[in-house]
């Protein structure tokens, strides 16, 4: 799941494509089942997630905007 908060000018741009990409993944890899979903939402969940324990574990090397 990819969350985009609608805070700045390039919100809608980043959506679309992630969009784009995500369909592209699912379309384009025989391997690769799982879909990627692209919602609006407020940033406070994704951010509360990215500061926990559990995703400092799962998510080790990855920096914190991306989780």
């Amino acid at each position: 799941m990819i969350v985009v908060a609608a805070n700045s000018l390039e919100a809608k741009r980043l959506h679309k494509e992630l969009t784009d990409l995500a369909i592209d993944a699912k379309n384009n890899s025989e391997n690769y089942k799982k879909e990627a979903g692209v919602i609006w939402g407020k940033t406070e969940v994704p951010k509360l997630f990215a500061l926990s324990h559990n995703s400092q574990r799962l998510h080790k090397n990855v920096q914190q905007i991306l989780k």
